[in-house]
């Protein structure tokens, strides 16, 4: 076994590990940050407004499809066009000598359009990502902290705003300092900052290399962990900033190919899900509103409820995989081991096919 594959082996192997090991993942993303928009304006006329609603609505529409720029595609561009009937309310205000609207989309009319259009629907539970940034400039070499991206590098930032996405930072204290350095990132030893990384607890790990290259350009060298394998891309542009935020947002495409819920109207599958861990009928309230609030959810009705555990028929839109990807992103239930075991009781009753089920268990 050569050095490459090994050392790919025992990245895979530690990412496995802290995902297993990891306190806490949740990722939510609030409903009103999904679904509102600032854009500058130049004036208060309601030419400007109308324009500037037909922005932000753009830009809702990115963050909850996943589509970098939707207006550029013909199924999403009738989308962009409806989505100034949608709007719940907005306002403007001066802001540093300019006008910013405000506004904000009706949230189940977007989701409903988005379906009705057969379009990829990024919900809020998305994977909160770690970025390691490593930046070269002559001389100069720094491994960001999340301070210095605000100062040196807002672009990551507008980025992550943009797309919806949240963003983790090495806090580079002295635990961090000991572990891995800029060396060390820089060389492709990505085994330390993955290692590193577990007492974050995040979803996804970017390890991005930035350099002054030959001349004006940039170039950015970019890998993204995720718990089944990791990719690899390269992009060069002639601004430093420009290749930082373009990082970011290739990022957010493959996240959103993997986690976005597809499949329009009448492409729900039915699922069986068994939840144990449930002591108190309030663990069945939080559980249930839980997994209603889920994008994929369509329908939710109790099958059963025996001692601890219930069993949940589930109308899921992209089916099963959707489903468990998204609760396997937020932290109120963890996946059981061998959770294709049933209860034999409930097998002979003829309440659980003895097909795989998904089984998790309530958070303590």
């Amino acid at each position: 076994m050569n050095r490459y594959i090994a050392f790919q082996w025992m990245g895979l192997l530690m990412l496995a590990l802290f995902w297993l090991s990891a306190p806490v993942q949740a990722a939510g993303v609030s409903g009103d940050a999904l679904y509102e928009a600032e854009v500058t304006v130049p004036d208060r006329s309601d030419a400007s407004r109308q324009e500037g609603t037909r922005q932000a609505g753009q830009r809702v529409l990115t963050r909850i499809t996943g589509e970098r720029d939707p207006e550029s595609q013909e199924s999403l561009a009738t989308l962009v066009e409806a989505m100034p009937r949608l709007v719940e309310r907005f306002s403007i205000q001066s802001r540093e000598d300019e006008l910013i609207l405000s506004v904000s989309f009706d949230a189940e009319a977007v989701d409903r359009l988005v379906r009705q259009a057969d379009a990829p629907l990024w919900g809020r539970e998305r994977p909160r990502a770690l970025v390691w940034l490593a930046v070269r400039d002559g001389r100069d070499r720094d491994l960001l902290t999340e301070d210095e991206v605000r100062e040196q590098a807002g672009s990551v930032l507008d980025a992550a705003q943009e797309r919806g996405l949240p963003l983790l930072f090495p806090i580079m204290d002295l635990e961090d300092r000991a572990a891995v350095d800029f060396a060390d990132i820089w060389g492709g030893f990505d085994e330390r900052a993955l290692e590193a990384s577990a007492r974050y607890g995040p979803n996804a790990i970017l390890i991005g290399r930035v350099d002054r290259a030959s001349g004006d350009r940039w170039e950015g060298r970019w890998t993204l962990y995720q718990p089944d394998g990791s990719v690899r891309w390269r992009g060069s542009l002639a601004d430093r900033e420009e290749v930082l935020g373009d990082g970011i947002h290739e990022m957010a495409d493959r996240l959103a190919r993997r986690f976005a819920v597809r499949g329009g109207v009448g492409s729900d599958d039915e699922v069986r899900l068994r939840i144990q861990g449930l002591g108190e009928l309030e663990d069945y309230v939080r559980v249930e509103r839980h997994l209603r609030g889920l994008t994929p959810v369509e329908q939710i009705r109790l099958e059963s409820l025996q001692s601890d555990t219930a069993i949940f028929r589930i109308q899921a839109r992209g089916g099963r995989q959707s489903l468990e990807q998204a609760i396997e992103l937020g932290d109120r239930l963890a996946r059981v081991d061998g959770s294709a075991a049933t209860d034999e009781d409930q097998v002979t009753a003829g309440l659980i096919p003895v097909e795989a089920m998904p089984t998790y268990r309530v958070r303590p």
